[in-house]
């Protein structure tokens, strides 16, 4: 079948014109080649804008049929976020009845949504403990190198063992800049002889 069309000739009866310009086979339902566009976007802003245009569209229509539901009670006019508050108060309602089984979700959502129910993990720092445990040969050879580090700025460490454990205190030896500001005045007026 020849799909290319001239303008001003008649069409095929199998072939149909979109209300936007498009050729469609009417058996296949494929587009064809041909016809004037209409509808074309021209760039991608364009795009943009008519999806924010019918996401606007489609939040205005739930409002309104929200709205609209709300109004039935008589108890709301059904005007700007009345549905909103509807929606509240019945989700207060749950998480206020002591034998609704949804009564921490209604809570939750009141509270998320409200913006007053911030998680306590937030509010309070935590304080983490780091533990490590070594085996003997890798505790010496830790010492090592604290002792070597000890011995080039001039500093005491104190490493105590026992057959398993090794404890090891390090005071403030000023390695990569955590020395107070007087530890690295005196360092500084040495002349940085090492």
């Amino acid at each position: 079948m020849d799909t290319n069309f001239p303008s001003t000739a008649p069409l095929p009866d199998n072939v149909r014109v979109l209300p936007n310009g498009v050729f469609q086979d009417k058996e296949t339902g494929r587009f064809l080649p041909g016809g004037t566009v209409t509808t074309a976007i021209a760039d991608p802003s364009q795009a943009r804008a008519m999806v924010e245009r019918k996401m606007e569209l489609k939040r205005e229509r739930i409002m309104a049929g929200a709205n609209r539901v709300v109004a039935e009670g008589g108890q709301y006019d059904g005007t700007d976020l009345d549905f909103v508050e509807a929606i509240s108060e019945a989700a207060t309602i749950t998480a206020l009845n002591p034998d609704s089984k949804h009564q921490i979700t209604a809570a939750d959502f009141i509270f998320r949504e409200a913006g007053i129910g911030e998680k306590q993990q937030h509010a309070q720092p935590q304080t983490v403990n780091h533990v490590l445990s070594l085996d003997v040969g890798v505790a010496s050879q830790i010492a090592a190198l604290l002792a070597d580090m000890a011995g080039q700025s001039g500093q005491l460490i104190g490493i105590i063992s026992n057959d398993d454990v090794v404890d090891a205190q390090a005071q403030d030896i000023g390695i990569l800049g955590t020395g107070t500001q007087a530890d690295e005045a005196g360092s500084a007026g040495d002349g940085g002889a090492e």
